[in-house]
């Protein structure tokens, strides 16, 4: 058991820094809707939305926005 644990502490510490890009795969394919979800500063997610349905990715584009905050003069709702 002690000779294994620096074997783990090891396989954990080249492994954790990268955790997370394999679950980031950007390669969009095709879709019949998106959903982009709210909470971003300087509303990255709603941009990123609207290029993939001017692109053609998806079809149909579900914001969940806050609808109090004016951006570019109108409401996000308003926008869409």
């Amino acid at each position: 058991m002690v000779r294994i644990l620096p074997v783990i502490v090891l396989a954990l510490a080249l492994a954790l820094p990268r955790a997370g890009s394999y679950l980031v795969v950007d390669r969009p394919l095709p879709s019949d809707a998106a959903v982009v979800l709210a909470g971003d500063w300087g509303d990255s997610r709603v941009n990123r939305g609207l290029q993939t349905l001017k692109t053609g990715l998806v079809r149909d584009l579900l914001l969940d926005a806050d609808n109090r905050r004016p951006v570019f003069g109108g409401t996000l709702t308003q926008i869409a």
